[in-house]
């Protein structure tokens, strides 16, 4: 019996064995351990690095997206273009940057350069950044731009695809463009019913003005 115990008492024991193991695998790949940590490590700085530069990178754009609009409450003209343009150019994956550019496109069009507004609601229609409420608001300047250069077969269905996918906005505004474009293009029986689906969809919209309820009121009259 206690020649049996001390056996027992010599032989290692599965956690002493399983101890030798490791510590004889860790002199052996050493290298490859200390590689895979050296890669660990190196991971963890650049990410690190990359959320400091980012928050750096949002603080600089949200003060440069500032000192524009103040730029804009004091001035006017290119310059105030220029500064919502600097600041649309140098960060346009910011959410600053985006506004920046919504803005620069609304002062070219009050300013009637059409091109240019129209070339900049399209960045921000196409852009990775834009929310949905972004897009539609540069769809509306499109399709606006497009209206005040004449080219209203082509703003049409711009509208029409808000109307259809369903805005975020009030719609009664969007009626009414596509109601007077139609208009001018000829098309008077399409722009009675936008008025119609306008009076079913917002009965009491300041939109429906008594001229246009004249209107609806004669052709309910006429069928």
């Amino acid at each position: 019996m206690a020649r049996t115990f001390r056996k027992e008492i010599q032989q290692p024991d599965a956690l002493q064995t399983h101890g030798r193991k490791v510590v004889l695998w860790f002199v052996e790949n050493q290298k490859i351990f200390y590689a895979g940590l050296s890669v660990v490590i190196l991971v963890a700085a650049i990410f690190v690095g990359y959320r400091m530069w980012d928050e750096r990178a949002r603080e600089k754009a949200s003060l440069a997206y500032g000192l524009a609009k103040i730029a804009s409450l004091n001035g006017q003209g290119e310059a105030v273009e220029a500064a919502f343009q600097k600041v649309a150019d140098d960060y346009p994956r910011s959410r600053p940057g985006l506004l920046a550019r919504l803005q620069l496109a609304a002062l070219l069009r009050e300013r009637k350069q059409y091109q240019g507004a129209r070339a900049q609601y399209e960045l921000v229609a196409k852009s990775s950044v834009s929310s949905e409420t972004d897009r539609e608001l540069a769809k509306r300047g499109i399709a606006s731009v497009l209206m005040l250069e004449g080219a209203c077969a082509e703003a049409i269905p711009v509208w029409e695809s808000i109307l259809e996918k369903g805005s975020l906005f009030t719609s009664e505004d969007l009626y009414i463009s596509l109601a007077d474009c139609q208009q001018k293009l000829g098309r008077t029986g399409d722009a009675q019913k936008t008025y119609e689906e306008l009076s079913k969809q917002h009965p009491e919209s300041p939109f429906l003005t008594e001229e246009i309820r004249a209107k609806l009121s004669n052709a309910k009259d006429a069928k």
